[in-house]
């Protein structure tokens, strides 16, 4: 099974929005071909790889996804993203409040109990 905290859902994706959200950088779609270069050459991959929510698309294994509601690195449309493509195998938990990568913080009985339920549906 999966557990993902905030995942994003492609990674070509979250750059462009980490880079005009968070940076304000005007001239993102340039700064991403020289990202997805590096990638290439430095690190043998290209940020055109199959996204998350293609891969999860295509597996079978259960997941469970937990996304603050107020996450404004990764949007939670990412998560809902994955979800859409995995249809019945993926679990979707909002935190309501949380920010991102803050969920076990914001709600820790709400997060606790449905990694608990979740990992004794799979893992026992």
């Amino acid at each position: 099974c999966i557990v993902a905290d905030c995942p994003f859902s492609s990674l070509k994706g979250i750059i462009t929005h980490v880079m005009k959200s968070r940076n304000k950088l005007p001239f993102a779609k340039l700064l991403l071909t020289f990202a997805g270069f590096w990638a290439r050459m430095l690190a043998g991959f290209t940020l055109s790889a199959p996204s998350s929510a293609e891969i999860y698309s295509n597996s079978s294994l259960p997941a469970l996804i937990i996304h603050g509601g107020d996450d404004d690195y990764v949007p939670i449309d990412h998560s809902v993203d994955i979800k859409n493509h995995a249809k019945e195998r993926v679990k979707l938990v909002e935190i309501d409040g949380a920010r991102h990568a803050e969920a076990i913080y914001c709600d820790e009985e709400k997060y606790t109990c449905e990694l608990i339920d979740f990992l004794d549906e799979y893992m026992s």
